[in-house]
């Protein structure tokens, strides 16, 4: 052997012990049984030693472990797509039982790397077997003898195994550090072999060893996108880039007067500045001095002033666009003001929606009295009287020829539409107003110039308007459908128990969780409901004031404290 005591022949790493000459066969785990694939990947390992160990093999067998660490992202864009894949073949075919386990068991990991900051890794066990004997033939028919009792005892388990080139396995040996020690036989392979190892990104460990930190290692903060602020404990810049996360909405809570309007405003901007066009929905006409003292142009609208709701070009969009019904859509728009959805009002409403044969061509006052007269037919006069009540509100806001949809549809640079004149004469339509955006939405296609999947933002600054009118499931849908329609929706809220009863659809269809700092106790106990942070985090963030924010952006699930850029 040229006057080494080892080389590589036909897959096998051959080397002299003594006067013996020894084999080492390196082989790779390539699938286990379903029983197996249940436990976790330690778990799966120690097992497979313990039952091969209680066979009593009569060889020793050595165990490498190698962890490669995968993108979060792309991890768990997959799993979402083994979930989906999985629930249509279940619901096509009940007796599938198996697309069932599958999509749960991807749904408990992602639900696992999401919530408990878990970072996903792929792992490879690879299984030795070494003979050794007077010479190269008996030791290789020794190494075949237990090869075949390794397989045979293995495919009881449930577990396959392949032959793989010992000489690639031990080269990422070397790439994991386990050939550092400056003395022994793989010391002297890895020296060989340096000159003609590609680098990788891998990690070896023995079988039995623990790793704390594994589960939470950080990776690099992301290095590019809309700039949020500096990590508090690593003096990391703390990037957002909306290319790469799993859903593009945000939502901001926080106490009044620590900053939410402003976080908004400069996220807004940001946005703007990086190709989408931006509607504010403003209750309390702050945004229009925010943008014009950053120097920014801004086209300011009030609803019922210089744009309308519009129900009458919105009607007309869907009848082009959308295979429904309009009664129906008017309906639906309608009964999310929080009056009109009660029961003996919502039939004479129906009533006199039923009655409407044809889009009026004069606007939306013309459809508002259409309306009127039509719910005159009513038996119930107090649901007669509460329909005239809120079509009155809406005549009073509807002044303007140009409504929501043309707004919606031909968004670009940054808008602002004060609402909080409606606000003080009927709160209530509010909700109908975020339906109508809905409704728009899906039926508004967009002149702008797309640079991202994604072309507008929506934001709506204190939420808790809405919430309070029970209309939490309009948020969800909103925050829903964006995503598929290329729209950002950006909230803001006082406090995290608005959204607490629905935790799993707003977690799940968030992109960026802003927190900013309060000193209450029952505030962060809410806020904890919403992710995973350590109680030191949150005492650490009660601590500060403005100008600070616990952040969580998905996929990624650590709950960083940074100082705000904005």
């Amino acid at each position: 052997m040229e006057n080494e005591t080892y080389e590589f022949r036909d897959g096998l790493l051959v080397y002299k012990e003594g006067s013996k000459v020894c084999l080492k066969r390196v082989t790779k785990v390539t699938s286990v049984s379903t029983a197996i694939q249940d436990l976790d990947d330690f778990t799966s390992i120690k097992y497979i030693k313990a039952y091969i160990n209680a066979f009593n093999l009569g060889f020793p067998l050595e165990f490498h472990t190698f962890i490669k660490p995968v993108d979060r992202l792309a991890f768990v864009k997959n799993l979402e797509r083994v979930i989906a894949e999985n629930t249509v073949a279940y619901e096509v075919n009940p007796f599938k039982a198996d697309s069932r386990i599958k999509a749960e068991r991807a749904k408990y990991i992602r639900s696992r790397i999401l919530k408990d900051s878990l970072q996903p890794f792929e792992t490879e066990v690879y299984i030795a077997v070494t003979a050794c004997g007077v010479d190269f033939e008996s030791s290789l028919e020794v190494l075949k003898a237990r090869m075949r009792v390794l397989r045979s005892t293995l495919n009881t388990l449930g577990v396959d195994i392949e032959e793989v080139d010992a000489e690639k396995v031990f080269s990422k040996m070397l790439l994991a550090g386990l050939s550092k020690q400056k003395h022994g036989l793989l010391y002297k392979i890895a020296d060989r072999l340096r000159k003609k190892t590609v680098v990788a990104d891998l990690i070896s460990i023995p079988v039995f060893t623990f790793i704390p930190s594994l589960g939470r290692a950080r990776t690099s903060l992301r290095s590019y996108g809309i700039k949020l602020g500096v990590d508090l404990d690593s003096g990391e810049e703390v990037y957002w880039n909306l290319g790469e996360v799993t859903s593009p909405h945000v939502l901001v809570v926080g106490p009044s007067g620590i900053g939410k309007t402003t976080f908004l405003a400069g996220l807004a901007l940001s946005l703007n500045k990086a190709g989408l066009g931006v509607l504010v929905i403003d209750p309390k006409n702050e945004y229009k001095k925010i943008f014009e003292s950053r120097g920014e142009e801004v086209a300011h609208f009030t609803l019922g002033r210089n744009v309308s709701i519009g129900f009458v070009e919105l009607l007309k969009a869907v009848r082009n666009s959308l295979d429904r019904d309009l009664v129906e859509v008017l309906l639906d728009i309608m009964t999310s003001h929080r009056e009109l959805n009660k029961r003996d009002v919502f039939s004479c409403l129906h009533i006199a929606l039923s009655n409407l044969t044809t889009i009026p061509e004069g606007g939306d006052i013309e459809l508002i009295n259409s309306l009127k007269r039509f719910s005159r037919y009513c038996s119930e006069e107090y649901s007669e009287y509460v329909i005239s009540k809120v079509l009155s509100v809406l005549a009073a806001v509807s002044g303007s020829s140009r409504g929501l949809f043309s707004l919606l549809k031909e968004l670009n640079g940054l808008n602002v539409l004060d609402v909080s004149p409606i606000l003080t004469i009927d709160p209530s339509l509010m909700p109908l107003l975020l339906k109508v955006i809905l409704v728009a939405m899906k039926t508004a296609p967009t002149s702008y110039p797309m640079r991202t999947d994604y072309h507008r933002v929506i934001v709506v600054d204190e939420a808790w308007t809405v919430l309070k009118e029970g209309s939490l499931g309009l948020l969800e849908e909103l925050i829903r459908v964006g995503r598929s329609f290329g729209t950002v929706v950006a909230l803001a809220t006082q406090t995290a128990r608005d959204f607490t009863k629905t935790l799993g659809p707003l977690i799940d269809n968030l992109g960026l969780l802003v927190v900013l700092p309060s000193t209450s106790a029952e505030y962060w106990e809410e806020v904890s409901r919403l992710f995973k942070v350590s109680s030191e985090r949150i005492e650490k963030a009660r601590a500060l004031g403005r100008g600070y924010a616990i952040v969580r952006m998905a996929p990624d699930p650590r709950a960083l404290l940074i100082k705000l850029d904005r």
